[in-house]
């Protein structure tokens, strides 16, 4: 097998033609085949772990939009649950915004531990899986940061539309429940 790789100027297309016959010229009995530009070969190269990339980044954001979901129905049944005590609670004067926090903080400690607990079980299926596939680099902490980032935001977002129900209670109906 012989490959020849040509520095030309200007489009490497056109020069194609051109180092084929030269080729031919030097000896006819080289078979000329599948001549193409380089940039070429490395896109096709590429392409399979582009499309890996894709599929992989679209699981994930997947798994945080369900993990986002999963948050806002946990938030959504404490604030169901607690209907009686938000009322009481308002009746007694507190803040809107002071139950608004309340709520929100609460989908934030629960992301928070969960985020940490996705990063350690993360970290050590990298470990087993580093030790199986060699040449498999682990993240740095900023991938870690970035994806903890992304989870408390997609939570915090979970949590404020119960937490907008949450200090829409009337107290009165509260009461009477």
């Amino acid at each position: 097998n012989l490959s020849l790789i040509a520095l030309v100027d200007g489009d490497p297309s056109d020069s194609i033609a051109a180092l084929t016959s030269a080729m031919r010229d030097v000896d006819p009995s080289i078979p000329v085949y599948n001549a193409q530009p380089v940039d070429a070969i490395v896109e096709r190269y590429f392409a399979a772990h582009r499309l890996s990339g894709t599929l992989v980044s679209s699981f994930a954001v997947v798994t945080l939009l369900v993990a986002a979901i999963g948050l806002y129905g946990l938030i959504a049944q404490l604030v169901a649950e607690r209907v009686r005590e938000i009322g009481i609670r308002l009746a007694l004067g507190a803040e809107p915004a002071a139950v608004r926090r309340r709520v929100v903080r609460y989908g934030a400690v629960h992301a928070l531990a969960g985020a940490a607990v996705g990063a350690l079980g993360a970290s050590a299926a990298l470990r087993v899986f580093g030790a199986v596939l060699p040449g498999l680099d682990a993240p740095g902490a900023g991938t870690f940061a970035a994806n903890t980032g992304m989870l408390l935001l997609a939570a915090l977002a979970a949590a404020w539309i119960p937490s907008s129900r949450a200090v829409r209670v009337d107290p009165v109906a509260a009461l009477r429940e």
